[in-house]
């Protein structure tokens, strides 16, 4: 919980788990006498992992998805920041394969991007 009142919720694997870990979290602050004003609970983004099944070669996997839509400095950070173009995620590939999603909060639309991209690959 941050000073400004705001908390996150981090390792739900499904809805209800998520809802569930808010329903306790408020529990706890009642039983520790914090007082809990009303407050909307929403469901911002998700962060889902896909598996490629094979290495990747970053450099030329920038070039081949296209330099304006991908970052790819190793020296930086180990993986390929990939924004596909009219898509709210941003996708992480790393040369073992894996690949992390995140920037939404539907499960069906993070394996359509995974899918795409398996298939520009």
């Amino acid at each position: 919980m941050y000073r400004t009142g705001t908390f996150q919720i981090r390792g739900a694997d499904s809805k209800d788990a998520l809802e569930k870990a808010e329903s306790t979290f408020r529990e706890v602050l009642k039983r520790i006498d914090v007082d809990v004003p009303s407050y909307d609970f929403s469901h911002v983004t998700s962060v889902f992992v896909g598996d490629l099944e094979q290495t990747v070669n970053l450099s030329a996997v920038s070039i081949l998805l296209g330099l304006e839509s991908t970052e790819y400095e190793p020296e930086q950070f180990p993986g390929l920041i990939y924004r596909p173009s009219e898509s709210p995620f941003i996708l992480l590939i790393f040369a073992s394969g894996k690949v992390v999603i995140t920037g939404g909060t539907s499960k069906r639309r993070a394996e359509k991007e995974l899918d795409s991209l398996q298939n520009r690959l």
